[in-house]
């Protein structure tokens, strides 16, 4: 039997953390295939959950005996503003730095290196672009795909709640 709560505490004390009960219950809840919603302050720490999303799933995977995935687990992680995905790509970089990172932008091409990415940071206007759309239709990327981060999503929901009403006044 997978002990979801063990892999997420010995994975997080090895990049040097020790989880508040919130971000430990999210993990698990990740791992067993839940849709998780986290609400908290800034500085609490949920960005270490996308973090360290697909090295637990890869462990999860293999210690309940999944079949492992060819190139490893990946996560898309949406963000409103280019600057925070600047930002988090440093973070990542710092705590798993043999992992593949990239940034989905409008004019990205769908390469081996974006299919291959362990994470993939983007904003709402990327993914819905041509290669955007492109992504999350190509079975190679979508079956490593194991979950979707949306990083501040009140400000997104704003953004794109205003963007529709002033479409409707225009």
């Amino acid at each position: 039997m997978v002990f979801a709560e063990d892999i997420t505490k010995d994975y997080a004390a090895e990049l040097g953390f020790t989880l508040k009960s919130m971000q430990l219950d999210a993990a698990v809840a990740m791992l067993r295939r839940h849709d998780v919603l986290i609400t908290a302050r800034t500085g609490f720490g949920k960005s270490l959950l996308y973090i360290m999303a697909p090295t637990l799933y890869d462990r999860h995977d293999m210690f309940s005996g999944a079949s492992q995935k060819p190139h490893g687990s990946a996560v898309l992680i949406v963000f409103p503003l280019l600057s925070m995905i600047e930002d988090n790509i440093l973070k990542i970089k710092k705590l798993v730095p043999d992992k593949v990172i990239t940034h989905l932008s409008s004019d990205s091409t769908l390469d081996h290196e974006l299919k291959s990415s362990h994470f993939i940071l983007t904003t709402p206007e990327s993914l819905l672009s041509v290669t955007g759309r492109s992504l999350l239709r190509d079975k190679e990327y979508t079956s490593r795909l194991r979950a979707v981060f949306i990083d501040e999503c009140h400000c997104i929901i704003t953004q794109y709640v205003n963007t529709i009403i002033n479409q409707s006044v225009d």
